[in-house]
């Protein structure tokens, strides 16, 4: 028989109220063992709702819940059964297993939405990771480290030499000024002594001279010693904060192979931003005038 023909013949089966009897047909037909089970989607459709109704109809609706999912299993739209066809009980036990199998579709999509959010923040975090890691890779093989060994004898340079190879350059700076100040007021002492020797001027007397070339040596060796002594304060200072080596950084070029493609390009008939300076020459009444004209 065919499974319209099976379809009719459970269908007059429950119009005679042979619920049970209706019961085993439709499960015979419905089981997966069966080769002469029913194959029309449309004709197991109504079998299911058939087999839920006789179910309920010999007070089984528990069991009646099983072709009721399995209905809406195969057609997840499938609308609510016609009222004039089956009973009120079949008709709301429908709407509940409807409403279940409702629910249960939106937690399982909430479920998948869920996981698909979560693998996408997993592949995008490790993207940013992955970024993260070439940009401080080209950082490294873009920056050269260069090494710079200091000298002790360098450190025994007076005028804050030292001090400035150790990195210091702010006392550098101190010893420098002052050390040159008094070496610079030494030496002009000394000249002002020796001057006033061969000074020639009848208006000044031997006594004046005397005067004034003792006080020039005084001050030429005060401001010597302090020399000395500040100079020898900084070649010590220096030697005591001696910094054998000095890192510092460069930066250098990667090969054209080794870059972060960057999109600087501009497109056809895009002028690219940015502002110019151009010279101009213009030639005059009295002759040529120049001037400087700037383009953003």
């Amino acid at each position: 028989m065919s499974d319209a023909g099976e379809l009719e013949r459970i269908v007059s089966l429950y119009s005679g109220g042979k619920y049970e009897e209706c019961t085993r047909a439709v499960a015979h037909l419905l089981d997966p063992e069966n080769k002469d089970r029913l194959r029309n989607p449309e004709v197991l459709e109504e079998a299911r709702l058939y087999h839920a109704t006789c179910l309920v109809m010999s007070g089984r609706e528990k069991e009646a819940i099983m072709p009721l999912r399995a209905a809406l299993t195969q057609n997840p739209t499938m609308g609510t059964p016609d009222s004039l066809t089956f009973p009120p009980p079949l008709i709301s036990l429908f709407l509940e297993v409807q409403k279940e199998f409702g629910d249960a579709i939106k937690a399982e999509e909430e479920k998948r939405l869920a996981a698909l959010a979560k693998a996408q923040e997993t592949v995008k975090a490790t993207e940013q990771a992955e970024k993260h890691r070439v940009k401080k890779l080209e950082e490294l093989a873009s920056t050269e480290v260069i090494v710079q060994r200091n000298s002790r004898f360098v450190a025994t340079l007076p005028f804050g030499v030292g001090q400035y190879q150790n990195g210091r350059s702010t006392l550098g700076t101190l010893f420098l000024v002052s050390e040159s100040l008094l070496l610079g007021t030494s030496l002009a002492a000394v000249g002002v002594m020796g001057y006033q020797y061969t000074l020639v001027d009848p208006r000044a007397f031997g006594s004046d001279i005397t005067h004034n070339a003792t006080i020039a040596w005084k001050v030429s060796i005060v401001s010597f010693y302090s020399f000395a002594a500040i100079a020898l304060g900084g070649i010590t200072e220096a030697h005591i904060n001696f910094v054998p080596e000095v890192r510092s950084r460069r930066k250098r070029e990667l090969p054209k192979q080794l870059r972060t493609p960057k999109s600087t390009a501009t497109g056809a008939g895009t002028r690219a931003l940015g502002a110019r300076v151009l010279p101009w020459v213009a030639p005059g009444e009295r002759g040529f005038s120049l001037g400087v004209m700037g383009a953003f």
